[in-house]
């Protein structure tokens, strides 16, 4: 950290941010209006807290596929409804290449080939090491990292945010047993966001190698997790709702829009440079293609003059140097 002013939190405003952007997630209105929900929850007929259930889960979430689509999810628990007894370690490491390929078909997998080596790779260790179940990873209380480690190689990824959402769910249906509540991923993207919109109130700068040991990154997840909870709002929904308001309208200063605008500290005199956030705005000026519609939010391709999903015109994109004067003309 700089010489500059210790990070200040504002519960306050955190709270009212959450409530606004999660009001019309969970409502599916405003920004959040042709946007459609992954369900992690328990098919019918499936015991909440079983084996099964870690068992879907678990294979699902191991598809090199998006598994926050909730056309996947959906065909996934349609899946179960035919073939409740699918979801099972030894049934698919016999299963042929070719009983896979029609089930993970009719999930809606696209990278077939890979997702079956997943597949089975996951059922080996899981026979190998856990007889079956993947609640024995952590049946017991263990530490996140430890865990966390034990779910890259299971789920075959590295990817962080995936591994993360995994254990939240698992960890929060209590499938999965760690030594705290989990919380959101904090990370630059959601720091930035954090002191953007003035949650969080710093003059200094995250480090070059951002660690879990962090102020700024350590305060970002504190507030978050303490806010979600108390609230009474998934870790993860929450995650997923501030992210798309983050990466859709923040990144592209569309504040009009923006379910967080009466709320929000509105500073954009934010700069992301190699691996730390400064507290600065950066004067270039270039060229930036609309990445989503603004009426339904769907992304658009560039150069495309109406939206595919609504048929909504799109307007012809505008410099940085347009949008920091409209950015510094909100009130």
């Amino acid at each position: 950290m700089s010489n500059h002013s210790s990070p200040r939190l504002d519960f306050k405003k955190a709270e009212e941010i959450t409530a606004a952007v999660y009001k019309q997630y969970r409502t599916r209105s405003g920004f959040f209006q042709n946007h459609e929900v992954a369900d992690y929850e328990c098919p019918t007929g499936m015991v909440a807290g079983s084996r099964e259930y870690a068992l879907y889960l678990t294979y699902i979430f191991a598809l090199d596929e998006d598994v926050d689509s909730a056309e996947l999810w959906r065909k996934a628990r349609s899946f179960y409804q035919r073939t409740p007894w699918f979801f099972d370690a030894e049934q698919i490491f016999t299963r042929s290449s070719e009983g896979l390929t029609k089930a993970l078909t009719a999930i809606g997998a696209t990278k077939v080939d890979s997702s079956i080596k997943k597949w089975r790779t996951l059922s080996k260790i899981l026979l190998e090491k856990y007889s079956g179940d993947p609640r024995s990873i952590a049946d017991r209380i263990r530490e996140v990292a430890e865990v966390k480690k034990t779910i890259a190689e299971l789920l075959g990824t590295n990817e962080e945010r995936r591994i993360h959402k995994y254990l939240q769910i698992m960890s929060a249906h209590e499938l999965l047993k760690v030594k705290k509540d989990l919380g959101i991923l904090a990370d630059r993207s959601l720091a930035a966001f954090t002191i953007r919109t003035g949650v969080l109130k710093t003059d200094g700068r995250l480090p070059e190698e951002p660690s879990e040991d962090n102020l700024v990154l350590s305060l970002t997840g504190d507030i978050w997790r303490e806010t979600s909870a108390k609230l009474n709002i998934p870790a993860w929904e929450l995650e997923q709702s501030i992210a798309m308001v983050a990466s859709k309208l923040c990144a592209q200063m569309k504040c009009i829009i923006c379910p967080i605008y009466a709320p929000c500290g509105k500073k954009f005199d934010l700069k992301t440079v190699r691996k730390e956030v400064a507290t600065k705005i950066a004067e270039t000026d270039g060229h930036v293609r609309l990445l989503f519609c603004t009426r339904c939010g769907r992304d658009v391709p560039k150069g495309s003059r109406f939206c595919d999903g609504c048929g909504n015109q799109i307007p012809k994109q505008k410099t940085r140097q347009n949008r920091k004067q409209t950015a510094t003309s909100v009130p």
